[in-house]
């Protein structure tokens, strides 16, 4: 959810999320897949950017609105 309205580098996600940066890693390469996200410097081998797709946020407003927390 931390990438909702923002663009950011793994790095900046593993931070808000305290998850470690390998974590975040294998989520956004299995998010990619799925569509959920995108990177928007794929060539660049350090310093990547990731972003929602339409799809991605879609999940997070229905995720919103069903009242789910990861938090919990």
């Amino acid at each position: 959810k931390c990438l909702n309205n923002e663009n950011l580098m793994p790095t900046e996600i593993s931070k808000k999320t305290r998850l470690t940066t390998a974590q975040v890693s294998v989520a956004l390469h299995d998010m990619k897949k799925r569509k959920i996200v995108r990177c928007m410097n794929e060539d660049a081998t350090k310093g990547r950017i990731y972003q929602c797709t339409n799809l991605g946020l879609k999940i997070i407003e229905t995720l919103d609105s069903t009242g789910f927390n990861p938090d919990r």
